[in-house]
């Protein structure tokens, strides 16, 4: 259930709009977590896990996003938020599979091919993780991360 720091008219907007300005403990400090059920609020979940990893508590992030995954088989951004996750807390195999799965959605979204590659850098697959760079680099030349991957 959402706090009432969120204001009644509409808190899923409210959430969304703390989020895009990157008050990322204000959008975790929102959730009652005693009486909140990912399943039924699977994008606030998806929201507050975003949140969560970017507040690098991966393993609670994770447990979210784990329980909702059956709502977001073809989303392309949950599909590599969970595959950052799982690589974060360990889970190589299974963040290749996320990543992959998101990839074929979307293709061409530098962001997931970013993060594939910092994968593909953690399980030493080197020269498909630089010719992934290389063509992030190609097409956006200015995208920093994808220079420090590099």
């Amino acid at each position: 259930m959402l706090i009432n720091s969120l204001t009644m008219s509409d808190p899923m907007q409210d959430l969304i709009n703390i989020f895009a300005e990157n008050r990322h403990q204000e959008v975790v400090d929102s959730v009652d977590f005693n009486t909140f059920s990912p399943s039924d609020n699977p994008v606030i979940s998806k929201i507050v896990a975003a949140s969560l990893f970017k507040l690098g508590d991966y393993v609670r992030s994770l447990s979210l996003l784990s329980q909702i995954e059956s709502c977001f088989i073809e989303d392309a951004e949950y599909l590599s938020l969970y595959g950052a996750c799982l690589r974060r807390n360990g889970d190589l195999d299974q963040a290749r599979i996320q990543f992959e799965l998101a990839l074929k959605i979307d293709p061409d979204s530098l962001y997931i091919q970013n993060n594939f590659a910092n994968l593909l850098i953690d399980i030493g697959d080197f020269n498909m993780a630089e010719e992934i760079l290389q063509k992030i680099l190609s097409r956006e030349p200015a995208y920093a991360d994808a220079t420090i991957n590099l």
